[in-house]
């Protein structure tokens, strides 16, 4: 997808979403150390997703129950959550406090192929 394709996917987005923040994620790659305070990065692909913050990560919103298990042990004891029904595992989770975003990777940066300079 070319940028210009990311940056209308984002814009239209952002149109029928406007009360959602906008959140770029920013590829570890992209960072490589602190010696600069500037970095640069390309556009990636847009998307409104579900996320909650844990203590050590961001988590976002799946239908995968091993990943529900792992942000559940950030907010209750690990072993009551291995204990767990499907069903209260779901129920648990589903009733995490959720934020819904506007989510914009950010990738190392990249020319694009027949870019006009």
């Amino acid at each position: 997808m070319k940028q210009s394709e990311k940056l209308t996917q984002l814009i239209e987005l952002m149109q029928a979403n406007p009360e959602l923040p906008v959140v770029p994620c920013v590829d570890g790659d992209v960072v490589s150390g602190d010696e600069y305070y500037c970095w640069l990065g390309s556009w990636g692909e847009s998307a409104v997703q579900e996320f909650v913050i844990g203590r050590e990560r961001t988590y976002y919103r799946e239908d995968d129950i091993s990943e529900m298990n792992d942000v559940l042990c950030e907010h209750y004891d690990p072993e009551l959550v291995d204990n767990m029904t499907e069903e209260e595992t779901r129920a648990a989770y589903n009733a995490l406090p959720w934020k819904k975003a506007i989510f914009v990777d950010v990738h190392q940066y990249e020319e694009e192929p027949d870019a006009e300079v």
